[in-house]
């Protein structure tokens, strides 16, 4: 009787020393507690559901991760992932975040245990379970979906074509109508001019310089009316229409009628218009006055070699 009492004895004393010894390394997972929490747990099909994910560990706890909830997992789709927070509630800190999800195919189905770690220690949430229900159909309204019937094509509608055709024809019938009987005002008749081109040109020169252009400022204004005096004067002696010529172009036509200093002369008056027309230049007055004279010279030769 005595050795059986000793035998009991021994055997708790040694499952109490395995106990303590077992204790401390149970303590770091017992300390953090992992929690999921799926609301509501039924749900129709596409109605959403909110899984919470919460972790309550120690304020000296680190390196903490919340488990990780792939977009679709048994049947079960994640529709949005709400931005993980924390609390602290005394001496812990909980962790949680939100994820609505939902169902497309009916039945019952289970969210596998999630599993993150503590400090290296792994912990894990129980599963949950989701009630995803057809949507119950009631009243007389329900149809059966029926077979996709062809339908034939329309004729033509006649009537709306030739509706919408008059509505167009009329319309442009009466402008062409006016169009046509419309009085047409007679064309001004331009005055012939009894004068010679030289004539007209040594005017026009006349002209121009009583304006006085070059001493108001206006020096693009003054070289273009000198040229095309002289660009008109020239299409006169050529026959030519020099007006949309460039002053490449017309200066070999005047290199055919002058020759030496004058059409030197008369070829840097019409450089220095173009400087002036594009590239900006303003000329000193006694510039332009010496370009003028230039240009009347030029004329007088061209007059004389036709006389």
């Amino acid at each position: 009787m005595k050795s059986l009492k000793t035998f009991f004895f021994r055997k708790s004393l040694v499952g109490t020393i395995v106990s303590v010894l077992l204790l401390p390394s149970a303590i770091p997972v017992l300390g953090q507690q992992l929690q999921v929490e799926a609301v509501p747990a039924r749900i129709v099909l596409g109605e959403q559901f909110r899984l919470t994910i919460q972790i309550s560990a120690p304020a000296s706890a680190k390196d903490i991760h919340l488990p990780s909830v792939p977009d679709t997992i048994n049947h079960l789709e994640v529709i949005e992932r709400k931005k993980p927070d924390s609390i602290r509630q005394g001496d812990r800190i909980v962790y949680s975040q939100e994820i609505i999800m939902t169902g497309f195919d009916s039945g019952h189905w289970v969210l596998p245990q999630l599993t993150t770690t503590v400090n290296g220690k792994l912990v894990k949430s129980a599963s949950v379970g989701i009630d995803v229900m057809n949507i119950k159909l009631t009243g007389k309204d329900y149809n059966d979906i029926k077979e996709i019937v062809e339908v034939e094509p329309p004729g033509i509608d006649w009537k709306k074509i030739l509706l919408y055709g008059a509505a167009l024809l009329i319309p442009a019938i009466l402008v062409y109508y006016w169009w046509k009987n419309r009085k047409k005002k007679p064309a001004p008749l331009k005055p012939v001019s009894k004068a010679s081109a030289y004539e007209e040109a040594m005017s026009a020169l006349n002209e121009l310089g009583k304006e006085m252009l070059m001493e108001k400022g206006e020096a693009k204004y003054y070289y273009s009316r000198l040229y095309d005096i002289y660009r008109t004067y020239m299409g006169a002696v050529t026959g030519k229409d020099l007006l949309q010529f460039t002053t490449d172009e017309i200066l070999i036509e005047m290199k055919a009628h002058l020759n030496g200093s004058t059409f030197s002369s008369a070829a840097e008056a019409l450089r220095i218009s173009d400087a002036v027309k594009f590239a900006k230049y303003l000329p000193p007055i006694e510039e332009g006055r010496r370009s003028m004279e230039v240009i009347r010279q030029s004329i007088d030769e061209l007059n004389r070699q036709k006389a």
